[in-house]
């Protein structure tokens, strides 16, 4: 395809199979492909979206935290369509880790405001009639909730919030590919009883959230602390 056409499908897959390998650099060097691509093109808003989707995944999964502006956040574009028959990607994803990245440093006022837009946008395909399409923006929002809870300290309620955010997950089909949104409910929810002191409900959240993303590393290495924790089986 002509440059500005492709929209990072497999680049993004590729992104992917890396950070589940563990394979960071390589990982960083297809965002980094990305934003070239998006650099050669400022007035492409798809590419600019997808672009930073790889980044949002990229510091999710190798836990690299940055302060990420708010006004940034709020600008990443949205709305468009990546592919015939598939949602565009990148603006949803970076308001996202914008609020988890904030929450991860203890910034829990970034992470409410971040949570409150993804709140809007979730609104806003409700009210086109498209129930099951607002699911994820609930999804991320409660996780963004729960892990401003947990900097603050507030266990149990994040535990609530987290167990909500996997039983809207379990009422979505499951990914096919890369996970969406980019932060499994149920790998979080066990991620979330591990702090919480609960490693035998977090060994459970584990093995469910393996049954809808087969093999995925976190939700493995998550069940492995479980059992470690005295929570059950390893075995994934």
């Amino acid at each position: 395809m002509p440059e500005g056409r492709e929209d990072f499908h497999t680049l993004s897959w590729l992104e992917y199979g890396n950070l589940m390998l563990g394979k960071f650099g390589e990982a960083r060097k297809n965002v980094d492909l990305a934003k070239e691509a998006a650099d050669r093109n400022p007035r492409n808003a798809m590419l600019a979206g997808q672009y930073h989707a790889m980044l949002a995944r990229y510091m999710l999964e190798s836990g690299k935290w940055e302060k990420i502006p708010l006004a940034d956040a709020a600008n990443a574009p949205a709305g468009h369509e990546a592919m015939p028959g598939m949602p565009y990607a990148g603006g949803e994803e970076w308001i996202f880790i914008a609020g988890f990245s904030a929450a991860k440093l203890g910034d829990t006022d970034t992470a409410d405001r971040t949570r409150a837009k993804l709140a809007a946008m979730r609104q806003g395909v409700e009210s086109r009639g498209d129930a099951y399409a607002a699911k994820p923006f609930a999804i991320m929002e409660n996780e963004i909730a729960a892990a401003a809870d947990l900097a603050r300290g507030q266990k149990s309620q994040a535990v609530r919030l987290a167990q909500e955010a996997a039983d809207i997950e379990s009422t979505r089909a499951a990914p096919s590919g890369p996970p969406d949104p980019i932060k499994p409910a149920w790998e979080f929810y066990g991620e979330v009883l591990l702090d919480a002191g609960k490693p035998a409900e977090a060994a459970t959240a584990f093995q469910q959230a393996l049954l809808r993303t087969p093999k995925r590393t976190p939700a493995v290495a998550g069940l492995a602390r479980a059992a470690a924790a005295g929570g059950g089986q390893s075995t994934p």
